[in-house]
């Protein structure tokens, strides 16, 4: 055996050193949403034959997504996230390397690491998950008005639950209750006690603070009841009704049970007469049955000694014929010879192998050569005849250095050096290619902004962040910073010369609403923060550095509240409810759902449109006493993908009398019937005595 080693040196193809960019921030997820974890090579570069890992230290196996020599290798992919990530395939050629995941799971926060090992280049982007729910609320009567019972599942991390009144002033409710279900998610539920004589509207709002959500649902009573609905009154009518009832089903059954014992008395000698008839009658048939099983029994017992005689000359008879049946040691016969044949055969085959008849050799042509533009690494063994190419290492940039093992079968075959000419030559090409590339690219320019590549969504009244950032990053301290809307005169939203934040010519509706981050600025981010968004902040805005590039950030602004639920009437037959919500944009769509999630049928949808720009939405809905006493007001507005529901549920009781009238009932009653249980009871145990002393 003979080994060549063949080092090749490969030059330097970068002068400026690639950046892989993440996120500055954390990515907050909700449950069942899809989230992309942003991840760019800068300056843009063709990723598609390079290696694109995205792991999480924590997990074993570490592997959430693997790209590998222009394929996706899931074989080493955590279980947990089969099925739910991908890498976008079509712009993997401008350096976009970013991860979508699908249907995001509590289990999936953490912190991943991108990583581009041809470049030896890394970056982590942090993912937060969130888990918000609307909450409802469960309507019951007291007898000193209404209870409340605010629930609300599936959030995390765990929230705060808090009742309000119509000032927005915090009532003294219950406490909390907390449950961790099995997924992980919180449901919390507090108590409130609304008085008959404070028919207001309240609101339950849960609020979670490290991922800034708040869910509320509103009731508000108009005080539109039947005359009866919180009195109590009538229970003492229905008591005496419930009294005189029992008490008359009492003494029928009384009477009853003294007449059955009366007649039970008259026929008892008739019946042991009767008696005595029947026990006689029913000896004399067992008598009778034993005399027929006996005789049974004794004619089974001849017939089996007359089989045994028949069975004992059957087998005297066959012992003594002769063994003339060969049919079993044929076949043995024949399927040992069968063996022996098939395995003869295989010997000779063996031999055949082993004298090198049947061997054969891979044909070289279009093997040897390595693509060194799409940087294919050579596969991990190509039969080559005489010649073996062992595992070679991926193509790295840096170190320069690649390593190539030629194992020689045969040193005396001339192939040998063909071979290695062959080699040498395309690492020499791929050599040349790469540093003519990474100068033309050196030469089209040092630097690019980059902002974000979707629009930014915000909601009126919070702070946002307009993304942009100089790569690579380079101190922009005592550049000129220009954040502008073309749209808007004068243009200017922010603008920063010579280390001064001039603000003669700025916009403004924006006065006092921007700020950078000043110290970023020396590691060129210079993302906006804009406080306080308004309707009116909707549209593109410009990130630009004279001589050094443009960036376009487009904000769309959004408004959404929680709707009110109008307990509008209370009558016999059926309820009315009213849902209304305000300050929407753009213009959203209302839904009434039963407890199942079917759509209910209500009144038309009234939409109006305030001087702010925003819309108030209302509907109206009635319905019957045998109608499911479980409902949702459902607003959507699909073009900033929001929802807020209010959720509302009555018990049963809720059109019939109190529950304070029923207890009293059912306390009354069983009081009543226990003492003339014992009354009826007394005159049963006197009349015994009775019946006793005249007998003696």
């Amino acid at each position: 055996m003979v080994y060549f080693l063949f080092l090749l040196l490969l030059p330097h193809c970068y002068e400026g050193t690639p950046e892989v960019i993440g996120s500055s921030q954390p990515i907050v997820a909700y449950a069942g949403d899809d989230v992309i974890l942003p991840c760019h090579i800068k300056p843009s570069m063709d990723a598609a034959t390079h290696t694109v890992e995205w792991t999480r230290p924590d997990l074993e196996p570490r592997f959430v997504h693997l790209w590998r020599s222009g394929e996706e290798l899931l074989d080493d992919q955590h279980p947990w996230y089969e099925g739910r990530t991908s890498l976008f395939i079509s712009e993997l050629k401008n350096g976009n390397v970013s991860l979508k995941l699908s249907r995001v799971k509590l289990s999936d926060r953490g912190t991943y690491r991108c990583f581009i090992p041809t470049i030896n280049r890394d970056t982590t982007v942090e993912l937060l998950f969130g888990s918000v729910s609307s909450p409802s609320i469960n309507i019951s009567k007291s007898s000193s008005g209404l209870s409340l019972d605010c629930r609300s599942e599936g959030w995390f991390p765990q929230p705060e639950v808090r009742w309000l009144d119509a000032e927005g002033t915090v009532l003294s409710a219950g406490p909390t209750e907390t449950l961790t279900g099995p997924d992980g998610l919180f449901t919390v539920s507090s108590r409130l006690n609304m008085e008959k004589t404070n028919r207001d509207s309240v609101t339950c709002r849960v609020h979670q603070e490290q991922i800034n959500q708040t869910r509320e649902t509103h009731l508000q009573v108009s005080g539109s009841f039947p005359p009866d609905f919180f009195d109590t009154s009538s229970s003492v009518y229905v008591s005496i009704i419930v009294v005189i009832v029992l008490s008359v089903i009492v003494a029928a059954a009384f009477i009853f049970w003294k007449w059955r014992k009366k007649a039970t008395k008259a026929k008892k000698p008739k019946q042991a007469e009767e008696g005595k008839k029947e026990r006689e009658q029913l000896t004399k048939d067992l008598e009778g049955t034993k005399r027929r099983l006996e005789d049974e029994l004794q004619k089974e017992k001849e017939e089996k000694r007359e089989f045994e005689k028949k069975l004992q000359g059957e087998v005297d008879k066959s012992l003594a014929a002769p063994f003339t049946n060969s049919t079993n040691t044929d076949k043995l016969l024949s399927h040992f010879e069968f063996s022996t044949v098939k395995e003869s055969d295989q010997q000779q085959q063996q031999s055949h192998r082993e004298n090198g008849e049947h061997s054969s050799d891979i044909d070289v042509d279009g093997v040897a050569g390595l693509s060194c533009f799409t940087l294919t690494p050579v596969p991990p063994t190509v039969g080559l005849g005489p010649v073996d190419i062992q595992p070679t290492p991926q193509v790295v940039l840096d170190p320069m250095t690649v390593l190539i093992t030629l194992h020689l079968v045969n040193p005396s075959n001339p192939r040998q050096s063909q071979v290695m000419d062959s080699y040498s030559k395309s690492w020499s090409l791929f050599a040349t290619t790469c540093k003519e590339a990474a100068s033309e690219e050196i030469k089209a320019g040092q630097a690019e902004m980059i902002g974000p590549s979707t629009p930014t969504l915000a909601m009126i009244g919070q702070d946002i962040i307009l993304q942009c950032r100089l790569q690579p990053g380079a101190d922009v301290s005592p550049s000129t910073l220009e954040w502008a809307r073309l749209d808007l005169n004068p243009r200017f939203v922010h603008v920063r010369r010579d280390g001064v934040e001039l603000l003669v010519n700025q916009n403004p509706s924006y006065l006092r609403r921007t700020s950078l981050f000043i110290e970023k600025l020396k590691h060129g981010d210079m993302s906006l923060t804009l406080s306080k968004v308004k309707l009116s902040d909707e549209g593109k805005y410009r990130c630009h550095i004279p001589d050094q590039g443009t960036s376009m950030v487009e904000l769309v602004v959004g408004a959404v509240s929680s709707p009110v639920i109008i307990i509008e009437e209370i009558a016999k037959k059926e309820l009315v409810l009213q849902c209304e919500s305000k300050g929407w944009y753009p213009e959203p769509e209302m839904l009434w759902l039963d407890r199942k999630g079917n759509l209910l049928s209500a009144g038309p949808s009234e939409t109006l449109r305030g001087t702010d720009g925003l819309f108030t939405v209302s509907s109206r809905l009635t319905v019957e006493k045998r109608n499911n006493y479980s409902f949702t007001c459902r607003v959507h507005q699909k073009n900033i993908n929001q929802t807020r529901e209010t959720g509302i549920q009555f018990q049963g009781d809720i059109f019939v009398a109190p529950s304070g009238s029923i207890t009293g009932i059912i306390v009354v009653s069983v009081i009543v019937f226990l003492f003339l249980f014992v009354v009826f009871f007394v005159l049963w145990r006197l009349g015994q005595n009775r019946e006793s002393k005249f007998k003696f």
